[in-house]
């Protein structure tokens, strides 16, 4: 069972700052962490608690995100009154690891969103 939920495409363009994610129904190229940024901002306007966990630059200089457990716990962890989300964030072309797809199964469900999906960020968001 793959418990992915994708955002569906053809909604109007957004409104706002969130315009330079779409230009004429095509993603512009934004790197992961401006959309990430601009996602906890947008979540947090709307009253959103958000989790994510910082990446951190390890003395060998490699990033890498400290964890205790088990690797691909999604990007982002939403609450609002007794709503919980739990949303991956991919670039245009990223693809979800071995990780990620087990703890979306686990979960029951992840919301995976690109930069063209600001649209369905938004309406999910609201």
């Amino acid at each position: 069972m793959n418990s992915w939920s994708f955002s569906v495409k053809g909604t109007p363009q957004p409104k706002g700052s969130a315009r330079a994610f779409v230009r004429d129904g095509r993603a512009i190229v934004t790197s992961e962490a401006d959309f990430q940024r601009t996602v906890i901002e947008y979540a947090k306007l709307r009253g959103w608690l958000v989790h994510h966990t910082r990446t951190v630059m390890e003395r060998s200089g490699k990033w890498a995100t400290p964890i205790q457990g088990d690797p691909g716990f999604p990007d982002l962890v939403l609450a609002r009154q007794d709503q919980v989300i739990f949303i991956e964030l991919k670039s245009e072309r990223g693809k979800a690891t071995e990780g990620q797809i087990a703890w979306a199964d686990a979960i029951g469900g992840v919301l995976l969103f690109r930069p063209s999906d600001w649209p369905a960020i938004e309406a999910v968001l609201l």
